[in-house]
Order: C-alpha cells, then structure tokens, then sequence
C-alpha cells in the first residue's frame, strides 16, 4: 500500500498532477540507487503495442504512462498485465515521435496497477497504426 491519499476527482488538475508525481515518486525511487545508469522522472502518455522482437507489430495498441527513462530502458503504468516479452512504443508528441523495439524485463502488480520496466533494444523506423 502507498502512504498517498487519493485526491477526489473534484480537485483541480494541478492537484492531479501533483498525487500522480508523488505516486510515481513512490513506485519507483527506491530502486534509483540499484541502477547502473540514472534515471530521469518522465511522465508522458506512449502508445504500446506487442511485436514479435524483430520489429514485426501485431495486435491492437494500447497507452501506457511513463515513470521514467534511462540511456538504456523505461518505466510505465498500465491498467492490466503485459504478457508480451517485446513491445513497440511510440514516445513524443507534436510531429517529434520516436519508435522503438524493448524487452520487458519486469511486469508487477503496483496497487490496481502494473509496473512494467523494459530495456531499449534499437530504434524502429516506424510503427504502423
């Protein structure tokens, strides 16, 4: 259990943004000590889908919000699971879009949500929609 209080849905999206930044704060700072490379804080939506590691693309996309991101992986929320070992994210925004292949190296359940960590593998040159 986390030791933030939920912020009832009437609370301006200032307030939002600040519980969602102590949540990720909290979900995520105690390993920051353990990584061989630092991590920055990133909260951004990405869109998410599974591939077969060869940078093939299949099923249907789903988005995902960042934790945060290190020269050599990244950290997200998802409401359910991720069962696919690769997946393909698209990350950015305003004509400014990356695309690349990772591994999941860790998918566990956070409170109703699920923790996913995943290791760059190599840029794509794009995703299909």
């Amino acid at each position: 259990m986390t030791r933030i209080e939920p912020i009832p849905a009437s609370q301006s999206h200032a307030a939002n943004s600040l519980w969602g930044e102590q949540l990720v704060e909290e979900l995520t700072g105690f390993e920051y000590e353990a990584r061989t490379q630092p991590r920055t804080k990133l909260t951004t939506e990405i869109a998410v889908r599974a591939s077969n590691g060869r940078g093939s693309i299949f099923g249907a996309p789903f988005d995902a919000i960042t934790t945060d991101i290190s020269p050599s992986g990244i950290g997200f929320l998802h409401t359910t699971a991720v069962p696919d070992k690769f997946l393909a994210i698209t990350i950015g925004q305003n004509g400014r879009r990356v695309f690349v292949l990772v591994e999941v190296v860790r998918c566990r359940a956070v409170g109703s949500l699920y923790e996913v960590g995943a290791r760059f593998i190599r840029p794509l040159d794009h995703v299909e929609s």
